[in-house]
C-alpha cells in the first residue's frame, strides 16, 4: 500500500522500513489514516494538520505554506464536520456577490474562533464552510 500512495503523491516520505518513526510522528500528529499531509512551519508548530488536499489541489505552490483557511468551501472541510462544530452557510442560488458578504461575514467570526485557540496552542473548536 504504501507504494502505491507515495507513487501518487509529490512528496518526501519516511521510508517504509522506519516503523519506529512511523510510530512516533503518527502519535505526535494523530494520524489516523494514510495519507496524511501534515505541514510544520519551521518553528516545528503545526500550520495544517490536515494539508493534503490543499496541497493535491495546489500543484503550483501559490497557497504555500497551506494555512487552514478560516472559511472553506464545504467539499473541503467534509472530514472536518465528523470532528468539530460546523457552521455552514448554505448559499446555493444565491448570487455570487451575496455569498461573497455572506464569506466575508463568516471570516470575521472564524477570525475570532482562531485567535483564541491560537492563544490556548489548541485547534479551533468550530470550522466555517459555505455550500
Amino acid at each position: 500500500a504504501f507504494k502505491s500512495y507515495h507513487g501518487e503523491m509529490p512528496w518526501l516520505a519516511l521510508p517504509y522500513a522506519n516503523r519506529d518513526g512511523k510510530a512516533a510522528l503518527s502519535s505526535l500528529f494523530e494520524v489516523e489514516g494514510i495519507p496524511t499531509f501534515v505541514m510544520i512551519g519551521p518553528d516545528g508548530k503545526t500550520i495544517n494538520a490536515e494539508a493534503r488536499d490543499a496541497v493535491s489541489s495546489d500543484a503550483e505552490g501559490n497557497e504555500f505554506p497551506w494555512a487552514p483557511k478560516p472559511v472553506e468551501d464545504l467539499e473541503a472541510k467534509g472530514g472536518a464536520l465528523n470532528e468539530s462544530t460546523a457552521l455552514v452557510a448554505f448559499c446555493e442560488g444565491v448570487s455570487e456577490e451575496r455569498t461573497a458578504e455572506v464569506k466575508a461575514a463568516l471570516e470575521g467570526m472564524a477570525a475570532e474562533v482562531i485567535a483564541k485557540a491560537a492563544e490556548k496552542q489548541e485547534e479551533p473548536s468550530m470550522v466555517f464552510c459555505v455550500a
